[in-house]
């Protein structure tokens, strides 16, 4: 839909996060009733999003575009704090009572069930020395920043309920956001060789809320194989700080992986 001062756009997402478990080894803190499947995130989305029609450049800052959204955000369980407690029970009847299903399942855990719905506004622009070169060279960077708020949630601050005592928010890790996108080089080689470097992306994401920050990174590249030009999506990936996982965003974790990233 254009508007007199550019164009408005709308849009629906849908992201997902999956653990895969293949086998347990006979390890119980392996042992998942899900296995090989757990639903770690769904987060369905309406998003509205404004374009200038002409583009705004200033001082090597070019401004793209503002993206209002509405989301729900869940990891898809149902384990409850009613399964705990009784009408009156105190913080050492919890405590208790998860003590000891802690021992009859180490993976617990895996399905308390947390969610929220927020409103997000996102701001993006490019910055860098030839913003029209940007798709071939490594020369600037598109940059997005952003901030939450919650709406429609029974229980807005998400209280860490397994943890009498516990006042941390989910948004007290969440509440700011920043990420740096880098893409350069060609979509596909202009000369195919045996192995050849396309499209490469290094990103970089900094949440942070009124109790800490955590870093996610991600460098990706577009390997070809063969005169074909048959792509494999490689991509390295780091996890620094808390808020790794939903249920747990509370905990310190650090970690790195090496995977595909298949994405359009």
């Amino acid at each position: 839909m254009r508007h007199f001062v550019g164009r408005l756009n709308l849009s629906f997402s849908y992201t997902t996060d999956f653990d895969f478990y293949i086998r347990s080894d006979g390890n119980r803190e392996l042992e998942r009733i899900s296995r090989p499947v757990r639903n770690r995130m769904t987060s369905p989305a309406f998003h509205f999003n404004w374009e200038r029609d002409k583009d705004l450049r200033q001082n090597g800052i070019e401004y793209r575009s503002f993206t209002w959204s509405f989301v729900h955000h869940s990891n898809g369980q149902d384990l409850e704090k009613e399964r705990f407690t009784e009408m009156g029970a105190s913080d050492d009847d919890i405590r208790a009572a998860i003590a000891e299903l802690e021992q009859e399942d180490p993976a617990w855990m895996d399905r308390v069930s947390r969610g929220w719905n927020y409103i997000e506004l996102l701001t993006r622009f490019d910055a860098g020395i030839n913003i029209p070169k940007c798709k071939t060279e490594f020369l600037c960077a598109t940059l997005v920043a952003g901030v939450k708020f919650d709406i429609f949630t029974d229980e807005p601050e998400n209280p860490i309920w397994w943890e009498p005592g516990n006042g941390i928010e989910y948004l007290d890790y969440n509440r700011f956001s920043f990420q740096l996108i880098n893409d350069w080089g060609f979509v596909r080689p202009p000369d195919p060789q045996f192995l050849s470097l396309g499209k490469k992306r290094f990103a970089m994401e900094l949440k942070c809320g009124t109790a800490g920050c955590s870093t996610n990174a991600s460098l990706r590249a577009d390997v070809y194989i063969g005169e074909g030009n048959f792509q494999l999506p490689l991509m390295l990936y780091g996890h620094f700080g808390k808020n790794e996982h939903f249920y747990n965003y509370h905990q310190k974790a650090n970690m790195v992986g090496i995977g595909l990233e298949f994405s359009q």
